[in-house]
């Protein structure tokens, strides 16, 4: 009988165990069961970003989408923690189409004068529209002061403000 009921205590202790590790990776699905705009645009930007084959700028690129998004998890997360994961979603399609939004405009300019323009623009429009309270500016400017790459944004961004921002200006 002892036995019967140690082996059924840890039957339980088990299966409460991988329970708590479930809930975890579903914390980080947003805890729902429908498709998560934030998880596909994070998964699409990881292979982009480990795919050798796309340019080492193309890398980057995708290398900001991640952790841009990482970011605004883990803030939300911490800031935020009662809301509502739409909210999530939304800001990680904004970011999405701010900085394709960007990447076309860029594209499409002729001159370097227009260019910088463009850069000035949207990097503005990424610095004046800060979503988190965060002191911590050598992470949330770490693309912003980095030459090298051509998404120099602040991570502490409000993605759907900067991006209704910018789309005054920007088709």
């Amino acid at each position: 009988m002892k036995k019967a009921i140690l082996l059924i205590a840890l039957m339980v202790i088990s299966l409460t165990d991988g329970m708590a590790q479930t809930m975890v990776i579903d914390s980080t699905q947003q805890a729902y069961n429908r498709p998560s705009v934030w998880l596909e645009i994070r998964r699409l930007s990881e292979v982009g970003a480990n795919d050798t084959s796309n340019s080492l700028e193309l890398r980057k690129v995708f290398t900001f989408k991640v952790d841009a998004l990482d970011y605004m998890f883990q803030r939300s997360l911490e800031q935020m923690p009662d809301s509502s994961s739409d909210i999530l979603e939304f800001q990680a399609y904004a970011m999405y189409d701010f900085v394709n939004l960007y990447i076309k405009n860029l594209g499409k300019a002729e001159k370097e004068k227009q260019k910088k323009k463009i850069e000035a623009d949207f990097i503005e429009a990424s610095l004046k529209n800060p979503r988190f309270v965060d002191q911590d500016t050598e992470l949330t400017l770490a693309y912003f002061n980095r030459n090298d790459f051509l998404t120099r944004f602040s991570l502490n961004t409000d993605w759907e403000k900067a991006l209704a921002d910018i789309k005054k200006k920007y088709k």
